[in-house]
């Protein structure tokens, strides 16, 4: 069997770890037209089904190797040329052309969602020197698990529900609880306007 996979600025790299048979691989993709081919057993439907998981569908937690480690997929997708700029906006999420999903399974049902928060100007464009705190709340079937901002010189405590931007930006993880359900996810910083997300969780 083949699969193609059309990639005209879409997928630019996918990343898997400690998924079915697949201990660690990252895969580049370039522009393009990317055909996978392989003999039956060759792990063709093992590597979509680990692309599935980033676009929602059901975990199985069976599908982890090594119960002891996270599961780990994370795909980065080019955006441009798509017109999401709607749908981001729709969905109260902060357009950027590039978007990397990432999905995290452990043996406990327990998923991890990381969330890229990013403080922009009134044009939506990254203010690359903000270092402002920012507090964040959840809602639903969820809690906040920690923060990440990338300063090697940050004294913020990391399982606060608050952390200063670094560079303008910073990363906040979300972890499900054992009921399905939404989660939404709120940041909110003095002098710019708050920002909400929702996930979806099943």
């Amino acid at each position: 069997m083949i699969y193609a996979i059309k990639v005209v600025g879409m997928i630019k790299n996918i990343h898997i770890g400690n998924y079915a048979l697949i201990d660690k691989t990252n895969i580049e993709l370039e522009k393009g037209f990317t055909i996978i081919t392989g003999e039956t057993g060759a792990g063709k439907s093992i590597l979509l089904g680990a692309i599935g998981l980033t676009l929602g569908q059901r975990a199985d937690v069976a599908a982890i190797m090594d119960k002891n480690r996270k599961c780990v997929v994370e795909i980065t997708y080019d955006v441009v040329g798509y017109d999401l700029q709607q749908w981001f906006a729709d969905n109260d999420l902060d357009y950027d052309d590039e978007v990397v999903v990432r999905r995290e399974l452990t043996a406990d049902g327990k998923d991890l969602a990381y969330v890229t928060v990013k403080v922009v100007d009134k044009d939506g464009n990254l203010c690359p020197v903000d270092s402002r705190l920012i507090n964040f709340s959840v809602k639903g079937a969820g809690k906040y698990r920690a923060g990440a901002n990338g300063d090697p010189t940050s004294l913020d405590l990391f399982h606060l529900p608050k952390m200063h931007a670094f560079n303008g930006m910073l990363t906040a993880i979300v972890q499900t609880n054992e009921t399905a359900g939404e989660i939404i996810l709120t940041a909110k910083a003095s002098g710019v306007k708050a920002g909400s997300i929702r996930l979806l969780t099943k």
